[in-house]
């Protein structure tokens, strides 16, 4: 039983970093214009703030995912990146509300994989549920974190 809740724990740890790192990695490696550009076809956010969205976003998935898929601060990385993509959930559901939605979500930049937004909006969900497993756990295996849980958690001898 043990071990099967760490594979999956792996599995959903990596499958939602690797998803951020390459999400974020396209839309680092195209201008900055492309994504301002889907943004702005969403027709939702406030035209002043989307070139800042448009920076942030990107280095945050890819960062995020990046931390999440070593296993370094994996709780944190895990609770952003949930919470990233619950944001992208309200925003998918706005856009559909106000009928403003483009026929390619954008999530992975221009030349990527295309989806359309109610397809990223059932990611999005998975990855919530995903991420929230990951939020809650107390340990996660292979994670490079744990190599400094053991080295502090070494007992003392008379010469330290």
């Amino acid at each position: 039983m043990r071990q099967s809740k760490n594979f999956l724990l792996l599995l959903g740890r990596l499958i939602i970093g690797i998803i951020f790192v390459y999400a974020g990695f396209t839309k680092l490696t195209e201008p900055a214009e492309n994504f301002r550009a889907i943004l702005g076809e969403y027709s939702i956010l406030p035209k002043m703030l989307i070139p800042w969205i448009a920076l942030f976003i990107p280095w945050a998935e890819f960062l995020g995912g990046v931390f999440l898929v070593a296993g370094y601060l994996t709780r944190a990385a895990a609770l952003f990146l949930t919470g990233l993509n619950l944001s992208l959930v309200v925003f998918l559901a706005l856009s559909f509300g106000f009928g403003t939605s483009p026929a390619d979500c954008g999530c992975f930049g221009t030349g990527g994989i295309h989806l359309s937004p109610h397809q990223m909006l059932m990611v999005d969900l998975m990855n919530g549920i995903i991420g929230i497993c990951l939020i809650r756990a107390s340990r996660h295996p292979f994670a490079v974190e744990n190599l400094f849980e053991e080295r502090s958690s070494c007992p003392k001898t008379d010469s330290d």
